[in-house]
């Protein structure tokens, strides 16, 4: 009797299990999708940005943006964007801003309460607090004064000699023993300017140059920022992953994300290990750490500080100015009448490679003038470089809301057609002669008092070792098209150039 009620039911039981199963697992998605439409329909139509024009879907997610910023076109997108929507102003995700407006870098950054937003790069070491990062406008002053010393042109005129001369020496002995003189510039620029990060930041030998195509940190920045940038675009993952870089484990970032801060911490041991042995250094880990010394306890830097700070010398000071001396060559490789004139006048400027240093180089105004217009007609930085502020601020004609991050396309203003003639056309001769360019607007180091503190570094290196190689060697492009894709900075792949000894 029990066993006949149990199968005649069985059957019955096992068909409102099933259409349970089926109300419960549709009825989820109902709500899931009825969520995401309220969330579409606010930020559609009732968020605090939904005034501003741009695409639909990126009002409605962030994955649009991470799309095109993963595509390493994101300029270039916003650029053609600018113009379908005729408008100087762009929403490319829910909470993000885009302008193509030529007052807006001034106007954003020239304020001290407007700082970096959700920058990608703390997904892989950098510190909230660094000098470049932190918020609080009177720990940012207290900061650059104390770092300030260690970047000062009176501070490199002393170590050029000693840390950055050597390494470009060696830079040209490596170009004359290569193989039929043809060499990948972008690659030899990555190890110079890594290499002279290290003699300037930690006293150290990174020994890049001793292996410039298979030392373990070649390459490991650019890829590093590939990651970093498709990881900002998601907010909830951004602030995971800098969540785990400050209190670890390590194990939980990707081996891709650990590069750059793995090298980084490692050098800052030795540095700091020789530091406590009584080793006395003029380098500007030195100066930061004796400034550490200093200050009282409750405003020390700690362990994560330390490294932060480390961090940002190792990537901020190779990889960007390595991308500006490949662009610089690339440039002059395709437009020989300036090669020809600045090659006469850094030649005609020095009797010999010995004499050359970049107090001297910054007295060529056609050597400056081809170094501004590189910087400016291919941005070493193209995209926006997020801020954001407590408050309203006034950018160009637009009220931004707070708590928005907002950014300048460098791309597009620096080549803005109501800001320069030609706007496209590399020509130098605009920074000589007054050609009605209006050249206050191509800013690569950035305005007001968060500039970038290492820009008198990275001139130094720029003109030194553009001076150098023009002195010591002619050159022949071998690499006829050269487009980068942009990763925060540009992605360099290679660029080849024939190099001969000079016939003159």
């Amino acid at each position: 009797m029990n066993t006949s009620i149990t199968q005649s039911c069985l059957p019955a039981l096992l068909s409102f299990l099933n259409v349970s199963s089926w109300y419960l697992v549709n009825h989820k998605i109902f709500v899931l999708l009825m969520g995401l439409a309220v969330i579409c329909i606010h930020r559609l139509y009732f968020h605090k940005l939904s005034r501003f024009p741009g695409p639909r879907v990126a009002a409605c997610t962030s994955l649009y943006y991470m799309y095109h910023m993963n595509s390493g076109v994101f300029p270039e997108t916003c650029e053609r964007l600018f113009k379908q929507y005729k408008s100087n102003v762009l929403r490319v995700a829910p909470n993000q801003l885009v302008f193509n407006e030529p007052s807006a870098m001034r106007q954003m950054v020239n304020l001290t309460d407007v700082w970096k937003g959700d920058f990608a790069l703390r997904v892989i070491g950098f510190a909230p607090t660094t000098v470049s990062d932190i918020k609080d406008p009177q720990a940012h002053r207290r900061k650059r004064r104390q770092l300030g010393p260690g970047f000062s042109n009176a501070a490199l005129a002393i170590q050029e000699p000693e840390a950055v001369q050597p390494n470009v020496n060696k830079l040209i002995q490596r170009i004359k023993e290569s193989v039929d003189g043809v060499v990948n510039l972008s690659d030899y620029f990555d190890c110079v300017t890594t290499d002279n990060v290290g003699a300037l930041a930690f006293n150290a030998d990174f020994g890049m140059l001793d292996r410039p195509k298979d030392h373990e940190f070649l390459h490991v920045l650019p890829d590093v920022l590939r990651w970093s940038v498709v990881i900002q675009a998601v907010p909830i993952l951004f602030k995971f992953m800098k969540l785990i870089n400050k209190y670890g484990p390590g194990f939980m970032t990707p081996t891709p994300l650990r590069g750059v801060v793995d090298f980084s911490r490692k050098h800052l041991q030795i540095r700091v290990q020789r530091d406590a042995a009584g080793e006395k250094s003029n380098d500007i880990m030195s100066v930061i750490l004796a400034e550490n010394e200093k200050v009282p306890d409750s405003e020390k830097m700690g362990r994560y500080e330390l490294l932060g700070e480390a961090t940002a010398l190792v990537a901020g000071g190779s990889d960007t100015v390595a991308t500006a001396l490949t662009l610089i060559f690339w440039h002059l490789g395709q437009n020989p009448s300036v090669y020809q004139r600045l090659v006469r006048d850094v030649r005609r400027a020095f009797n010999t490679s010995e004499e050359i240093d970049s107090h001297k180089a910054a007295k060529i105004s056609y050597l400056k003038a081809v170094m501004n217009e590189a910087m400016r007609v291919t941005p070493v930085l193209p995209g926006p470089m997020w801020r954001r502020a407590d408050h309203t601020i006034q950018v160009g004609e637009h009220l931004v809301p707070p708590e928005t991050d907002m950014g300048v396309v460098r791309w597009c203003i620096f080549r803005h057609p109501k800001c320069f003639n030609e706007p496209t056309i590399f020509k130098p001769e605009r920074w000589i002669e007054d050609q009605g360019d209006d050249l206050t607007v191509a800013q690569p180091f950035g305005v007001g008092p968060r500039m970038c503190i290492g820009r008198n570094i990275a001139l130094m290196e720029m003109r030194l070792i553009v001076a150098k190689l023009l002195w010591t060697f002619d050159w022949v492009p071998i690499t006829k098209q050269y487009q980068n894709k942009e990763y925060l900075v540009q992605y360099r792949g290679p660029m080849l150039m024939k190099a001969t000894a000079r016939k003159v």
